[in-house]
């Protein structure tokens, strides 16, 4: 820590010379420990999200309502390795999040009591995005449509391991016991997910908005 005093006597001088003493001082002291405290924060920060996956800050500005989304991302980013059954529990509130906030963007019926593999097979299709109804061009290509269908058991894989050992369900007995390492690799699944729908969605020549626009004619 660079402090710009070596001991009591230079401190004063320079809480003097800061304008930190007396009544009025009050600003200055709440600058100098802001001052003092931040490369600290900023290094807290960095560390807490270093490992942790980011989705990309464009497509979520272009969301109408990303306040579901951004919650569940602050969240994993505080707990994704101190807390598993909760990382893993709200990776599986971040699809579900990103799936509703995908069809509700797209004018479509958003059933809130709907189970997560079906929104996730509802979001895909809206956007192009199942294997069963990619539409021609790259998103219909054989390679990635093994790729979509990848990504769809990665979803609801996400889903059962949050009834295995997440938050959102009472458990009857004791917990699995699940480690960082597979809040970790929900966490990952999740982001991935979550990427893909809205990097799609936000894309102004994904194959999607043709057939909407057919659709609308």
């Amino acid at each position: 820590m660079n402090l710009p005093f070596r001991n009591f006597t230079t401190f004063r001088s320079y809480w003097i010379r800061e304008g930190a003493s007396g009544h009025g001082g009050w600003q200055a002291r709440r600058d100098i420990v802001e001052e003092l405290l931040d490369p600290f924060r900023q290094e807290l920060t960095r560390q807490r999200r270093s490992g942790i996956p980011q989705i990309s800050e464009e497509p979520i500005a272009t969301l109408r309502d990303p306040a579901a989304i951004r919650e569940q991302l602050g969240r994993l980013q505080c707990i994704a390795q101190s807390d598993p059954p909760l990382a893993i529990g709200t990776a599986k509130e971040l699809v579900e999040s990103t799936a509703k906030t995908v069809l509700q963007e797209r004018g479509l019926h958003v059933d809130d009591k709907q189970d997560l593999p079906v929104l996730i097979k509802q979001a895909q299709e809206a956007l192009g995005l199942h294997p069963a109804t990619a539409q021609p061009g790259p998103d219909g290509t054989g390679a990635v449509k093994r790729i979509l269908g990848g990504l769809t058991g990665i979803a609801v894989g996400l889903g059962e391991l949050r009834n295995l050992d997440g938050t959102g369900h009472g458990p009857k007995g004791k917990r699995v016991g699940l480690q960082p390492r597979h809040a970790q690799l929900a966490v990952n699944a999740a982001v991935t997910w979550c990427s893909v729908m809205l990097d799609t969605l936000a894309d102004d020549e994904a194959p999607w908005r043709a057939v909407a626009e057919s659709t609308d004619e």
